[in-house]
């Protein structure tokens, strides 16, 4: 028993080794790394850490964006971002908060892989999956090239819920039902888009243990009450979105997928990783790709499954996985665009490529369920890693470190949004003229004194001698009310 939780323990460090090895050049440069999103986030985790601080709970508006203003916390993702803001409130520097953050969202979800597969699996193969997870191509370039830290951290939350729903149906434990809740409200919390496109893997195991448990309607019955509580805590934030898009820009907008925002067949089978691109020169090039190891794996999976048939222990659940795959993988793919273009709801994930969020996980799983079978397993594993060491690691690195000044996150005249997500009565917010005060007297004769400002809350004395008029540099938004 010890010998075995001393093992554990040994797995778990040389995973967080090697997730720690994707934040190496980030904790080298004091300085902001050059990615898509990155200033976006560090704007609004600094944003958020300002109403923290005035105790403006929960967030909502930001003065320190869009130049007069935005609702700032109530469309920006909730999870990574009150983390964010607790890592700079504490440390006082916005890139160490950063780069805090990444080091937790890449080792987190490398640990909550391995947690799912040790469910299923032995150490060595879990072990296998999980530190292939944490190579995956989509992995790169949501930590390089992109910086999308929600779409980094949202495995965690899909992971968390499919643990939870294996320990309640299949250990029978019911400390499986607050786990799948966690999951789910935390999956909602951090990314609505990444939310609708782990519906289909999420319902499908519930489906599948539905099936298997069909004669206990109250079991059943008791973890979608716990599923549907973990979507009930995200509501706060999921429903306000929903129901006030309207208010802005993309609420009206059309379907504008194009046809370069699906996956093609070299994005599948090839592997090809570049520095230069000659749109973005500050940037990495944005590679989309699922990995050819991963195509091999999943390729391999299909063929075991078909010509193989007394390889693996369960075939109906591999089958169920695969059929999973493809189903998911179809969505990425050119041949959904009559889905995308009649389907409205479909359109708001903006790109077909972000099902690889759910895709990437595929690999791992079935790896590990393959090396579970196989009795040379430390020799597979062997050649995976030498696969990872001349194929993957080469490429842990971002292109171009910035030292900007604090003022750069701490104030923006711009939309970090961009300006499709600009409310439709306020225009491109830096068209407006930048505000010097807070607010004035813009007719008749009088003085204003400020005697209380937070980002909801403002608090002023007017000394009249006449009528006057008085002008609050803010963009309206509803629920703004004077008194």
């Amino acid at each position: 028993m010890i010998a075995n939780l001393k093992r554990e323990f040994a797995f778990l460090v040389t995973l967080t080794i090697l997730a720690c090895i994707l934040v190496i050049d980030a904790w080298l440069f004091s300085s902001q790394p050059q990615t898509f999103d990155g200033w976006a986030h560090l704007v609004t985790m600094d944003s958020f850490a300002q109403s923290i601080r005035a105790g403006s709970l929960p967030v909502s508006w930001s003065d320190s964006v869009a130049n007069y203003g935005y609702p700032l916390g109530q469309i920006a993702h909730q999870t990574t971002n009150y983390l964010g803001a607790v890592f700079f409130l504490i440390t006082g520097n916005i890139i160490t908060a950063y780069n805090i953050l990444l080091t937790f969202i890449l080792v987190s979800t490398v640990w909550a892989m391995y947690a799912f597969l040790r469910l299923y699996v032995g150490q060595w193969p879990a072990f296998a999956g999980a530190a292939l997870f944490n190579v995956a191509p989509y992995r790169f370039l949501n930590t390089y090239i992109r910086g999308a830290l929600p779409e980094l951290i949202a495995p965690l939350f899909i992971l968390l819920t499919l643990i939870g729903l294996v320990v309640f149906f299949e250990r029978k434990k019911r400390i499986g039902l607050p786990i799948m809740t966690a999951g789910m409200a935390g999956l909602v919390l951090t990314h609505p888009m990444i939310f609708f496109i782990a519906v289909p893997l999420i319902a499908g195991m519930f489906i599948w243990f539905f099936w298997k448990n069909r004669s206990n309607f109250r079991f059943v019955a008791s973890a979608a009450v716990f599923l549907f509580a973990g979507v009930l805590i995200g509501g706060y934030y999921l429903l306000p979105l929903v129901l006030e898009l309207k208010y802005f820009y993309q609420g009206s907008a059309q379907n504008q997928i194009g046809a370069e925002q699906y996956l093609g067949v070299k994005s599948l089978i090839t592997e090809r990783w570049e520095y230069f691109d000659p749109t973005t020169t500050g940037i990495r090039e944005n590679r989309l790709q699922f990995g050819f190891l991963e195509f091999v794996i999943m390729f391999t999976a299909f063929v075991l499954l078909f010509l193989k048939k007394n390889f693996y222990s369960d075939r109906a659940y591999i089958a169920f996985w695969l059929g999973l795959f493809v189903l998911i993988l179809a969505m990425a793919l050119p041949v959904s665009k009559f889905l995308y273009d009649n389907v409205p709801l479909l359109s708001s994930i903006q790109f077909p490529w972000r099902w690889l969020s759910l895709l990437q996980l595929f690999p791992p799983i079935l790896l590990a369920l393959l090396f579970a079978r196989i009795k040379y397993v430390k020799a597979a594993i062997f050649l995976l890693i030498l696969f990872i060491a001349l194929v993957r690691i080469p490429q842990t690195y971002s292109k171009n470190f910035v030292l900007y000044p604090p003022e750069r996150y701490s104030q923006t005249s711009v939309n970090i949004h961009s300006t499709t997500m600009n409310t439709i009565w306020s225009g491109v917010t830096t068209e407006y003229p930048q505000k010097e005060v807070q607010s004035s007297i813009i007719a008749g004769d009088g003085e204003i004194e400020l005697l209380n400002y937070t980002p909801t809350k403002r608090q002023y004395r007017i000394s009249a001698k006449e009528p006057v008029r008085i002008a609050e540099y803010t963009f309206y938004f509803p629920g703004w009310e004077v008194y």
